[in-house]
């Protein structure tokens, strides 16, 4: 048995904390997000501050239990069975591309969920490039050279995906090889 001081639930996810994060600046934005039909209401109400667009997908999206002990690492136990039809990716075009502007920013964040492919993905985030967005990415999905075929902004990869995109590089030569492309 494990006992716990305190509990807390709360929506999450490299995209939602991006728009939290805007939202306490005073920048708006505005959440694209797929949620599984089961359990993504719960979501989308307990979310404040934050302007949505949910789109609904069969099944439940990924929920956490992360466990941050006193001293040690963190420990995440993930639901891991959400998958996302192809159907439900262009609406989420549909509705994105009707409102897109030149030079308006569009984050690509998180993992791609399982049904869409990566090369799907990767035709998504040109056609938005297409249309003037500057895309920023924070994905473990995506390569370095996926990355450097789409020619972000900005990418945003925590330490450990810097080092699984570096690989033996050193972070000059990582750095130059992001901007020589």
């Amino acid at each position: 048995e494990n006992y716990v001081k305190k509990a807390e639930k709360f929506p999450g996810g490299k995209g939602i904390n991006v728009s939290k994060a805007l939202s306490a600046l005073g920048v708006l934005s505005k959440a694209y997000v797929v949620l599984g039909k089961e359990n993504g209401d719960e979501f989308i109400s307990s979310l404040k501050d934050v302007s949505t667009e949910p789109f609904f997908a069969e099944g439940r999206i990924r929920e956490n239990i992360t466990i941050h002990p006193e001293k040690g690492k963190e420990t995440r136990i993930s639901l891991d069975n959400f998958s996302l039809a192809e159907n439900v990716l262009e609406n989420v075009e549909q509705k994105l591309f009707s409102v897109l502007k030149e030079n308006d920013f569009v984050v690509f964040a998180g993992r791609i969920p399982k049904g869409i492919g990566k090369e799907r993905i990767s035709t998504f985030l040109s056609e938005a490039k297409k249309k003037g967005a500057r895309l920023i990415l924070d994905s473990n999905s995506l390569s370095l050279d996926d990355i450097l075929n789409l020619k972000p902004f900005l990418i945003k990869p925590n330490e450990e995906e810097i080092k699984a995109l570096a690989g033996n590089l050193s972070f000059p030569e990582f750095s130059a090889k992001l901007n020589e492309e």
